[in-house]
């Protein structure tokens, strides 16, 4: 039950941060089995940001939190001007 939710709130709070702050005008995503893992794959068009710049908000550290949790990994890959992609990995 914690796996779910956790998952959850991941993907709530990604596709929230897509919304709210990367002017995108598309968002996809992608949950899939690979190898014992889940992958959630989460990109958007968007502004993109600097990763290496700590922000204000409590979310990516959130995100990150929960995937350790899960014994999972959270690669967020952003590129000013062409978007950000969040992947989440987790085992089975």
């Amino acid at each position: 039950m914690d796996v779910r939710r956790d998952v959850l709130l991941i993907f709530k709070e990604a596709v929230s941060n897509a919304a709210r702050h990367s002017h995108c005008s598309a968002v996809s995503v992608s949950l899939r089995i690979e190898a014992s893992r889940l992958i959630l794959v989460i990109a958007d068009d968007g502004a993109g940001f600097d990763t290496t710049v700590e922000s204000e908000g409590q979310g990516l550290a959130s995100m990150r939190r929960r995937a350790r949790r899960l014994n999972g990994s959270l690669e967020i890959i952003a590129t000013a001007g062409t978007g950000t992609t969040l992947t989440l990995a987790i085992p089975l």
